[in-house]
């Protein structure tokens, strides 16, 4: 018996996510036992290795993705050989997206369509928009280096752009590409910001500054001659507080050391398969995770940006309503802590709550 504090910290899963894709990858195993040409002998017979059973199997990929160890580590863990070991994950990371795949919880790749869209977020209206970059190995041409070389991040990385619902859910992954890319650019290479209908407000960061979308909602920059003044500051804190949802997300990505860690594999497109299990780990581990303000923001027609009209305490939480008006001014109260109230200045409906 496994203690379920140790099985989290080491498979990124509870016990009972485990025993839920057990059976889903012993049928996903076999299949592919029984699907492979020439075969002379029946399903199961011959010699049993060291990964004898699906649970041990599982262990096994779950152990590479959260821990990340290289293949020397991992022969000592499980007393195989390093070859066996590589051998053992490039033949079950398919075998588990196939798994993941079955309990539809991997992203999708591409949305080229409305309806496309509505099948991955089904109801939803809004989400949130960001991208995420992991580090890899500096590469060895000098061409390759700067392709790779993130200013933001000031190393070398690989970046996707994701899409999440106000649940933290991830139901869109791109591509991974080159970290020197923009986001926006990555964006619009995948055409994230036109597949998403004109009815569903956008929450995205700074990087986004030049899309044009009805309901977008995104912090306000300043700059050396033109800084921020106390009002923009105070919305770029409230939007801040509403999107840290999707920062969430990509944390949930971060658990598994093969996605935060350096990426070490030589395989082509082993880091994008990487991000598409954290990702889909991430989604069944939990399917419908409960957001403070998610029915609110659910119940209100969803056509422009976003504008807070409720007193705020220090333990108390943002109401969050949707309105057709951007401009605002903002009425300190007073308090140890920030107390302060967001007023739409036309704004069809105000709640004058304390």
């Amino acid at each position: 018996m496994y203690d379920p504090l140790m099985l989290q910290a080491v498979l990124g899963t509870s016990r009972a996510e485990f025993d839920a894709l057990v059976p889903s990858l012993e049928a996903v195993w076999h299949q592919a036992l029984a699907g492979r040409p020439n075969r002379q002998r029946s399903v199961g017979a011959g010699a049993k290795g060291k990964l004898a059973g699906a649970a041990r199997k599982l262990f096994f990929i779950l152990f590479y993705l959260k821990v990340y160890p290289t293949f020397d580590v991992l022969s000592l863990c499980f007393d195989l050989d390093r070859s066996e070991c590589c051998r053992w994950v490039h033949r079950l990371l398919p075998v588990l997206e196939q798994v993941l795949g079955r309990q539809l919880v991997l992203p999708k790749r591409k949305i080229s369509s409305l309806a496309e869209f509505a099948a991955a977020f089904p109801g939803v209206q809004e989400v949130f928009v960001d991208g995420m970059e992991r580090p890899i190995q500096r590469p060895t041409k000098p061409s390759t280096n700067r392709n790779h070389y993130s200013g933001k991040k000031k190393r070398y990385t690989r970046k996707a752009i994701l899409v999440a619902d106000p649940t933290r859910r991830i139901g869109w992954l791109t591509p991974s590409k080159r970290g020197a890319r923009h986001d926006q650019r990555v964006a619009d290479a995948n055409g994230v910001i036109q597949a998403i209908p004109e009815s569903v407000s956008v929450l995205t960061d700074s990087g986004f500054q030049g899309i044009r979308q009805p309901g977008l909602c995104q912090p306000r920059k300043g700059s050396k001659h033109h800084p921020l003044s106390e009002e923009d500051r105070a919305w770029n804190r409230l939007v801040s507080s509403i999107r840290v949802r999707v920062e969430h997300a990509i944390g949930g990505l971060n658990r598994f050391g093969a996605v935060s860690g350096i990426y070490r594999n030589h395989k082509a497109k082993c880091d994008d398969q990487f991000n598409l299990l954290a990702a889909g780990l991430w989604t069944f581990a939990s399917p419908s995770r409960p957001s403070e303000s998610t029915s609110e923001v659910q119940s209100e027609p969803c056509q422009s940006r976003i504008a807070i009209s409720q007193q705020v305490y220090s333990s108390s939480l943002w109401r969050v309503e949707h309105v057709h008006s951007l401009p605002f001014h903002l009425d300190w109260g007073e308090g140890p802590r920030v107390r302060c109230r967001f007023t739409a200045c036309i704004c069809p409906r105000i709640h004058n709550t304390t």
